[in-house]
């Protein structure tokens, strides 16, 4: 069956892969337009507009609105103007994204090191993870994040009770670490 906006509806349980070509928009590594996001946290949500701006709403104890306060939001509040955003993951209690330029920024709940930056400071707003701009993806887990670098290495961060940072290890840490093979 097929929705009226043409996306196709699967079966429970169907397993569905697709593949992605990536080019750029014009000569060498130039980024790629954003493409619109709608992403749910556990409690608040964040948008990608196609322009590269980013919006978020809802629940806010922690920051993961990234707009500077940790006051709850019922509606859409932009942050950093000064950037043009490429991607956003959110998750329970922080928030991950990439520019177009290929730097990661984090914020929100910080207790086991999700964010990246260091410390287990809950952050108010973007705090950008290194200081590089070879970042392809990232996605917010619950309290750990991962994300891909443009030469293809997997890297995470942030809690590993679980060993969910690949790393051969069952130790957080508050700084991208490659996930090992």
């Amino acid at each position: 069956m097929t929705t009226p906006l043409g996306i196709r509806e699967f079966a429970a349980g169907t397993l569905v892969t697709f593949s992605l070509a990536l080019t750029s928009c014009g000569g060498g590594d130039e980024a790629r337009p954003a493409l619109p996001q709608l992403v749910a946290g556990d409690a608040h949500t964040v948008a990608l507009e196609k322009d590269g701006t980013l919006w978020a709403w809802g629940s806010n104890q922690y920051g993961q609105l990234g707009n500077g306060t940790d006051q709850n939001s019922n509606v859409p509040v932009q942050l950093r103007t000064d950037a043009t955003w490429q991607s956003v993951s959110t998750r329970w209690g922080h928030t991950v994204a990439i520019t177009r330029d290929g730097t990661i920024w984090a914020w929100g709940h910080n207790a086991f090191g999700e964010l990246g930056n260091g410390t287990n400071t809950d952050r108010l707003l973007p705090v950008q993870i290194g200081t590089d701009g070879e970042w392809l993806s990232a996605s917010a887990g619950t309290r750990h994040t991962v994300a891909v670098r443009k030469d293809g290495t997997l890297w995470a961060w942030g809690a590993n009770q679980d060993g969910q940072l690949g790393n051969a290890t069952h130790t957080n840490s508050h700084r991208p670490v490659r996930i090992s093979k």
